[in-house]
């Protein structure tokens, strides 16, 4: 969903996702770049410091390595919501 430019419902699901599993690294990335999306900096950053603890090597640099995306703007949306969320360069 969060690809496809569906937020609210990327939203919803990452949210119930960060709940059921909040260990699960990639239910805290979608929780992190939703919030982010919505204005909600303060919990998008809350959940970066989780996603930043299990994986304290990640940066914006090196994101494409973490989830290889076959478009350009769907990298480019994935980053920005990473930068939203507190994801140093």
């Amino acid at each position: 969903h969060l690809l496809a430019g569906q937020d609210d419902e990327a939203g919803k699901w990452a949210e119930n996702a960060f709940r059921d599993y909040p260990n699960y690294f990639f239910a805290n990335v979608i929780c992190a770049c939703t919030r982010a999306l919505a204005g909600r900096l303060e919990g998008a950053r809350a959940v970066m410091a989780r996603v930043r603890d299990m994986n304290p090597a990640l940066r914006l640099s090196n994101l494409q390595d973490l989830e290889p995306l076959r478009r350009s703007k769907d990298l480019a949306s994935w980053t920005d919501a990473m930068r939203k969320a507190g994801l140093p360069q």
